[in-house]
């Protein structure tokens, strides 16, 4: 089975009025789109919750990333909004127990690793998952510079499973999204700093497009 590459534009705002605002632009680009949830304790950065997403309209396909401690207790909060839930290894004791929560309200389920955690740890639940996202940065904050462990950590994914979709989140720019192509990755997580630091976000993201292709 050949993966499609994607590249998933990430919003992390702070308040509603910024996820409003991103959500616009974001929209103008793609249909599905990366949205960072942190609660202050799993990771130092604290977002926005649930609660923003009540009354917006029009929204695209979400995936959310829960960056937070016991993901268990939020998963039904974000269900309305969602069509995947990333979660951590690292944030819950039973991991199992959070897939079959996602699972039973019939979302796509992805589980995300910090730099630290080996692959190793995860090969028990990869059957169950749809996606797994590696961290290429410390999770929670943006601007961090990419760890080279990630396309190690790729590769070595790759060759156990190759039919599942694998991610990279942290540190992307045209450089390093080329080398996580190239290493087995075929989802790339482009952040607001990356993405929207310029005038012509279109214009942007049709270049990371062409190099992700280039790189295959």
């Amino acid at each position: 089975m050949k993966l499609k590459t994607k590249i998933i534009p990430a919003i992390l705002a702070k308040t509603k009025k910024d996820l409003e605002l991103y959500l616009k632009k974001t929209k103008k680009i793609s249909n599905y789109i990366h949205i960072d949830i942190a609660d202050g304790k799993f990771v130092h950065t604290k977002t926005i919750d649930y609660l923003s997403f009540r009354g917006l309209k029009g929204i695209p396909k979400l995936e959310f990333h829960l960056m937070v401690k016991e993901p268990r207790k939020h998963i039904i909060r974000y269900i309305p909004y969602s069509y995947l839930i990333i979660f951590h290894f690292e944030s819950t004791k039973d991991v199992f127990a959070v897939i079959r929560e996602i699972k039973k309200h019939d979302r796509k389920v992805g589980i995300a690793i910090n730099p630290k955690t080996k692959i190793s740890n995860i090969v028990p639940y990869l059957s169950y998952l749809d996606k797994v996202m590696i961290m290429s940065i410390n999770p929670g904050k943006y601007g961090q510079k990419f760890m080279s462990i990630a396309l190690t950590k790729i590769k070595e994914l790759r060759k156990i499973n190759k039919n599942i979709d694998i991610c990279v989140d942290g540190g992307i720019n045209d450089y390093t999204s080329s080398k996580c192509i190239k290493a087995g990755a075929n989802h790339i997580i482009v952040n607001m700093h990356h993405l929207y630091g310029i005038e012509n976000v279109e214009e942007r993201y049709i270049k990371i497009k062409r190099i992700l292709k280039n790189a295959r």
